[in-house]
């Protein structure tokens, strides 16, 4: 006798997978699905479109393009249209769309960065504030973080709102955002301190209605695991967080309700940022190089790059072949994962930091 499927556990199968076959849609080529890119098989493409954001540097903040695959890249803007800021955050939609944070702006461009646009902020947004990481969903809903308790939105490109959060959500500094739809959207960072910049681990989850804590930690600055920085979410069940020295990557399988470090600190230093491409195959930067496991986080091998001992910063993945990275401390340099087993330099035109990457199709 055949065994009976319900059609309740057809419908909540299909739902899970609906946010993965759109992502699908969008890359093209690489068919990412829940279970991500088979790493043995799938290669990197020759035009992914791609930016990078960094410091202000000749009187305007940094905007870099390439539309192919980091070999080249080109700087955007100039004097009068992006602002004198070092720009800390990149969210690429599509090759026409993409979004960029830096110090209390927001940049859009809806012509491949021929033209940016900077947006409008609620007129309550306190007065020291900062803001650190952006991520587009496409070209209407995008979420900002920063810093003090920044939590912002828009759903239709245009009008931004600060957010709804729960009164048991304390003042948070915010490092990075990422999202896999508009109910499943996941923020990290520090727990906030007059006294000192780093007293806490503190992750923060939107379910479309409101923010509520899920990770809140309090610690002193003499414990080097007090900070979350990078986010990074597969599926709505599936998150990685990283962040300060000593510190192990954090995962969770139930969407949150509960959080377990996995494996052993990476470096003694800073955990940088983090891009989860399937369930067992995950890339980490950090101060001291990249890493990456393909057994979900209980073993990790370090590759060399160039940024090691400058501080790997930023990281973009499309898969397990195919991903960049790029130094913290100036020049700045970008380096790309070439065939599965090795880096390659790629000189970018700038003599400045580079903060953050985003590629279109890519897991960040």
């Amino acid at each position: 006798m055949k065994a009976r499927i319900s059609l309740s556990v057809i419908i909540s199968t299909l739902l899970l997978l609906v946010p993965c076959a759109a992502f699908s849609k969008q890359t093209g080529e690489d068919e990412l699905t829940e279970s991500g890119v088979d790493g043995k098989n799938a290669s990197c493409r020759a035009n992914y479109v791609g930016w990078a954001v960094g410091g202000a540097a000749d009187g305007y903040g940094m905007i870099l393009r390439t539309d192919d695959s980091g070999l080249t890249w080109s700087r955007q803007g100039g004097v009068g249209e992006i602002p004198d800021i070092d720009l800390g955050g990149v969210s690429a939609v599509d090759k026409k769309h993409a979004w960029v944070v830096g110090g209390q702006v927001i940049l859009h461009t809806s012509d491949g960065g021929l033209t940016w646009e900077e947006q409008e902020l609620p007129a309550e947004m306190p007065p020291d504030f900062e803001l650190f990481a952006v991520k587009a969903l496409n070209k209407h809903t995008v979420f900002v973080v920063g810093d003090p308790g920044i939590l912002l939105g828009t759903t239709d490109g245009v009008t931004w709102t600060i957010l709804p959060a729960s009164p048991d959500l304390p003042l948070v500094n915010y490092q990075d955002v990422d999202a896999v739809d508009k109910k499943h959207v996941w923020a990290v960072g520090v727990v906030h301190s007059d006294t000192n910049d780093r007293s806490g681990l503190a992750v923060a989850f939107y379910d479309g209605k409101r923010w509520e804590p899920q990770v809140i930690t309090h610690t002193s600055g003499a414990d080097p695991c007090n900070a979350f920085i990078g986010v990074s979410v597969l599926n709505p069940r599936t998150v990685w967080a990283v962040g300060g020295g000593d510190c192990p990557p954090y995962k969770t399988v139930d969407g949150g309700a509960t959080w377990q470090p996995v494996g052993q600190p990476l470096d003694a230093f800073d955990t940088n940022r983090v891009v989860a491409v399937t369930h067992d195959r995950v890339w980490v930067a950090h101060d001291a190089g990249v890493s990456r496991t393909t057994d979900g986080g209980m073993t990790w091998e370090t590759s060399d790059t160039g940024c090691i001992g400058i501080y790997c910063h930023a990281i973009s993945a499309a898969g397990t072949k195919c991903a960049w990275v790029a130094n913290y401390q100036p020049p700045g340099y970008l380096y790309r994962w070439v065939d599965g087993d090795h880096w390659e330099s790629q000189p970018v035109p700038s003599q400045k930091a580079i903060l953050r990457i985003s590629f279109v199709g890519a897991r960040r």
